[in-house]
């Protein structure tokens, strides 16, 4: 088993009674249907329809996580929190309390899917199914883990995810384009039956 740490990635927390609709009103995916053991891919697009932020959608004990790039955390967090509005909902920075790490091959202390993006979960411990023999793993304490792989470099994951066809909206590449454009469409990132979003 490998391990490399994501540093590049943040996660914000989106929590509440009504974190589920109100993340399915914002974002291009259809998050109201989302099963507990599935993770998804979207957007969150501005007025004119271009992507502020991409996200990875992982559900959560008390809502959802949501993987970003860690340069646009707090910018998209203050914003995101601007929409929340008379909704039960709380946006936050999750990003000192998970460690984020690639993996690649099998986890001992938790058995995950081969569907992609399925999701698996145990105490303090989060992991999907990024691809074939690779998981993200969200832990609050990763030492067991990287005690018991092989540290490899980031860009490895980087490079695997640009194989995988999947786009990471940066600071630099904010507001820049529309989910198309980044082929949001063909990696299931955007639902066209979900209903309206910011920026349809």
């Amino acid at each position: 088993m490998e391990h490399a740490r994501l540093e590049r990635y943040g996660l914000l927390g989106v929590t509440g009674a009504d974190a589920r609709a109100f993340l399915h009103a914002q974002l291009t995916n259809d998050i109201a249907g989302l099963p507990a053991d599935r993770a998804a891919l979207a957007g969150w697009c501005s007025p004119k329809g271009r992507l502020l932020a991409s996200f990875l959608v992982v559900p959560w004990t008390d809502g959802f996580l949501l993987q970003l790039s860690r340069d646009l955390v707090p910018t998209i967090a203050k914003r995101l929190a601007m929409f929340v509005l008379r909704s039960k909902v709380k946006v936050t920075d999750e990003s000192a309390a998970w460690h984020q790490l690639g993996v690649w091959g099998t986890l001992p202390a938790i058995a995950v899917p081969e569907a992609p993006l399925a999701l698996a979960a145990a105490e303090g411990l989060i992991a999907v199914r990024m691809g074939e023999g690779r998981l993200l793993v969200l832990a609050k304490d990763p030492s067991p883990l990287e005690r018991e792989s092989r540290a490899v470099p980031p860009a490895r994951w980087a490079l695997d995810e640009i194989r995988a066809g999947r786009a990471l909206i940066t600071a630099a590449t904010q507001d820049l384009f529309v989910p198309q454009m980044v082929n949001y469409e063909k990696v299931g990132a955007v639902n066209f039956q979900k209903g309206c979003y910011p920026g349809q």
